[in-house]
């Protein structure tokens, strides 16, 4: 009988000891990808900014927003790098210029550039991601970081501000 009591004991200890583990995952999982989500959307904006830095001159020499990410390069207005998502595996922000008519009836040039979420978290926890996901778009937010806004005449703010 005795054997059986030890049996079952160490059984208990395995269940409990993969209990704990089950516990410390499920706050020690959310925890690193909260820190880590922040550190690369930190990186994001840094280049988002130096692109709409990049637009904001262009505009203010040429009149229109740039819809091309190689042209702001070849113009000199930025660097290459700075139009590559990081961690998005060589992915480029995704970018589009236009015109859109205001309330008074004007056409003013709009642009609108971003990142997904799932090109620059890339690599952590997928369900964590697709969580992110989809609660922006639950909202009706842009799934990602972006600035400006192609249905919004003159729109340059960012997600993030």
């Amino acid at each position: 009988m005795a054997s059986g009591n030890k049996k079952t004991n160490i059984l208990l200890s395995v269940v409990a000891l993969l209990l704990l583990l089950v516990c410390v995952r499920s706050i020690v999982v959310p925890v690193g990808f909260d820190k880590e989500r922040r550190q690369r959307e930190s990186l994001v904006r840094q280049r988002l900014v130096a692109i709409r830095d990049a637009q904001l001159r262009y505009m203010r020499e040429r009149g229109r927003f740039c819809g091309s990410l190689d042209t702001l390069v070849a113009a000199g207005y930025m660097a290459d790098t700075v139009a590559v998502i990081p961690f998005g595996g060589g992915k480029r922000f995704s970018i589009e210029a236009g015109t859109a008519v205001t309330k008074a009836g004007n056409r003013q040039p709009t642009v609108e550039c971003g990142a997904l979420y799932e090109d620059f978290l890339s690599g952590l926890d997928a369900a964590s991601v697709a969580d992110v996901v989809a609660k922006a778009k639950a909202k009706g937010q842009y799934p990602g970081i972006r600035f400006g806004d192609r249905s919004k005449p003159g729109s340059t703010a960012g997600s993030w501000e």
